[in-house]
């Protein structure tokens, strides 16, 4: 089983900085990839934490996703 944690989200201005964290675990085994994406911006990140001032102006849908060593991916 995956599991996914996810910080509180804010709403943000344009050219302002937003903090993405995101954290996985996997009970029989290890995580190994990290996906994050907008509905506006397809996939904005790969890591599981990062900064970004580059989204589309507007109101995303962010979502995180984690992969496991057996390559199945945790639900958004």
């Amino acid at each position: 089983m995956i599991g996914i944690k996810l910080e509180h989200l804010v709403e943000a201005k344009d050219a302002l900085a937003v903090v993405f964290n995101g954290h996985g675990t996997d009970s029989d085994g290890t995580i190994i990839g990290y996906e994050w994406r907008s509905n506006m911006d397809g996939i904005i990140s790969t890591a599981p934490s990062f900064t970004s001032t580059l989204l589309s102006t507007g109101t995303h849908s962010i979502s995180f996703r984690v992969l496991d060593n057996t390559s199945h991916w945790s639900n958004t």
